[in-house]
Formats: C-alpha cells, structure tokens, sequence
C-alpha cells in the first residue's frame, strides 16, 4: 500500500515538473546571461600539498597577471 503512495507521489512530482509554470522572459534573459559569463577561478595550493607541479616561481607570477587583468577591467 505504501509503495502505491509513493508511486504516485512520484508520478505527481513529475508531472508538477514537466507542466509547470512559465518563466517570465526577463528572468530566462538574465538567467542566459549569468550562466554565459566567463569566470577565472583559481587556488592557491596547502603547503601539505602533493599535486603535480609543485612550488614554483611562475606562481606567484600567474597571480600577479590574474590582479592585474581583474585591476584593468574595474
């Protein structure tokens, strides 16, 4: 009986998603804008850290021409 319930929970839940209510067309346009935009992440390493590359001089050099770029778009 239970699984009956559930079932039908279920087949609800999908029909709830597949028939649901319209987005409004500002919403969907800035919803495709934020979802277009380039993004730069980046991380700096633990010094527990055991990936590929290691420490190196370039690091701190890629750091600095990532502020940089940022600095020149503001």
């Amino acid at each position: 009986m239970k699984r009956k319930w559930l079932k039908a929970l279920m087949l609800a839940m999908m029909a709830g998603a597949s028939f649901g209510s319209a987005m409004n067309p500002k919403e969907i346009e800035d919803l495709m804008y934020i979802m277009n935009q380039t993004r730069i992440e980046f991380t700096v390493p633990d010094e527990d850290d055991k990936g590929d590359g290691g420490r190196t001089g370039t690091h701190s050099e890629a750091i600095e021409h990532l502020m940089e770029l940022s600095n020149k778009r503001r």
